[in-house]
């Protein structure tokens, strides 16, 4: 039986690529091909024009150019990419994609290669009214978000109040000497309060309030129109030929209302009848909208209004926290099975034993 190595490249990808099986095997144009994954891949380049690998096909989940160069000496059929992007980006793809939807609603972005937005803020009067969210452009499970109205308090504002904030605790936690620091949560939330009462601020209660005020002051950000009035919100995951709907518990974060949290807020997979009564049609329309700007692989957040329904943001980490090994592996399983067959299409097959071989030359 022919075998396909797929090798899957960045530890994020890694810890989040959670099939129980590491080998199964899938119908290729009648032809029976086993694939096992390989979660350390090796290349050399060597003779001045020779490339080996220890794996068929690789899952790019980087975004190390280093790496993504080296990668680029790879035919496409041998490739995968599945690039990390920031939320602006993914916000403009979304918005691109989805245009002319319907029910879809757009959700208003402003990023800037000013990293710290400072001298900016008269700005941001321009595209925005009323409530704003201000978010870590690489955040995840809803840290590091700050919900205010943009008309009472500024973007540089609430950044350099944070920034205050966020070193009183650090010094607070190095005099106490203790890796927890002597300050609750709910002490530094009222740190926060008193410096900017018109400020609601959202964290993962499962992991505390450190870890958002650190990413949410020390990485790039930017800001986004908050949409009011969710009725539900859905984690969609996703592969070129799959998808799972999930549904997600709404919690109440400082009065900020947020589907986040280290476990997702995710129950079991929602069936058929109930996917197709989601209004507006939006699980077809925003999987549609995703294909169409090119994610083929990946999580993406669902939200539904009384007026039509709109993405918050895709993940291409696949964000199956919460979600059962049984459910999620399906999806996982169904892209090992896309790249096996769109490999072998392409003519490039090697046996057992050149598989034993690439891996000790590699290791010379």
């Amino acid at each position: 039986m022919k075998t396909i190595v797929v090798a899957i490249n960045d530890s994020h990808m890694v810890s989040q690529f959670g099939l129980n099986d590491y080998s199964g095997a899938v119908s290729v144009e009648g032809e029976l091909v086993r694939w096992t994954i390989h979660r350390h891949p090796l290349m050399k380049i060597h003779d001045g024009d020779k490339l080996q690998t220890n794996f068929d096909v690789i899952i790019d989940n980087t975004v190390s150019n280093e790496r993504k160069s080296l990668l680029e000496l790879l035919p496409e059929h041998r490739v995968f990419r599945n690039m990390r992007e920031p939320k602006s980006i993914t916000r403009y793809k979304i918005n691109k994609a989805a245009e002319g939807k319907g029910g879809f609603i757009k959700i208003k972005a402003w990023a800037t290669t000013d990293d710290i937005l400072k001298g900016q803020s008269g700005e941001f009067g321009n595209y925005f009214e009323g409530q704003v969210v201000l978010k870590d452009e690489w955040g995840a499970r809803g840290i590091g978000q700050a919900l205010f109205d943009i008309a009472l308090v500024s973007p540089g504002d609430v950044m350099s109040e944070l920034a205050n904030v966020n070193r009183k605790v650090i010094l607070s936690d190095e005099a106490a000497g203790l890796n927890g620091g002597n300050l609750t949560d709910e002490q530094i939330l009222e740190m926060i309060h008193q410096a900017l009462p018109n400020v609601k601020f959202g964290y993962d209660t499962n992991k505390g309030i450190r870890e958002s005020l650190r990413a949410i002051t020390g990485n790039k950000l930017y800001l986004e129109q908050f949409v009011p009035n969710i009725k539900a919100e859905y984690r969609i995951l996703f592969s070129p030929n799959r998808e799972a709907v999930f549904p997600r518990k709404i919690e109440m974060v400082d009065g900020f209302p947020q589907a986040c949290g280290s476990t997702g807020g995710m129950k079991d997979q929602i069936d058929f009848s109930l996917k197709s009564a989601i209004p507006f049609d939006a699980v077809g329309q925003a999987l549609d909208a995703l294909r169409g700007a090119g994610i083929q692989y990946g999580s993406a957040d669902l939200f539904v209004t009384d007026k039509g329904w709109g993405l918050f943001e895709y993940s291409a980490q696949f964000a199956a926290n919460g979600v059962r090994p049984l459910h999620s592996g399906l999806i996982q399983e169904d892209l090992i099975h896309y790249l096996a067959k769109r490999f072998i299409k392409a003519g490039g097959v090697a046996d057992e034993m050149d598989k034993l071989l690439k891996e000790e030359d590699l290791n010379e």
